[in-house]
């Protein structure tokens, strides 16, 4: 898995290939960086967030045809009374 990231190659992943003295380096960066973190945390955070949503609204409507069914219940139990 290392073996491509030390070649250098132009086919080892993705990243930028820079050249010094002659010589071509490839930026890497670990899962845990800097550029990891900007790249990535940003993309995680509003897919939570739209997760947090989504289940935000169905546990609302959960809970709103929970009510309805109680309250077709009571009326159905005592008549008009309630």
């Amino acid at each position: 898995m290392l073996g491509g990231m030390f070649a250098g190659h132009d086919e080892s992943g993705t990243g930028e290939i820079i050249e010094r003295n002659g010589i071509k380096y490839k930026l890497f960066y670990g899962m845990s960086s800097k550029t990891a973190m900007d790249k990535h945390v940003r993309m995680i955070f509003i897919k939570f967030f739209f997760f947090f949503l989504f289940f935000f609204f169905f546990c609302l409507v959960v809970l709103l045809n929970i009510v309805q069914l109680k309250v077709k219940l009571l009326k159905y139990l005592f008549g008009e009374m309630f």
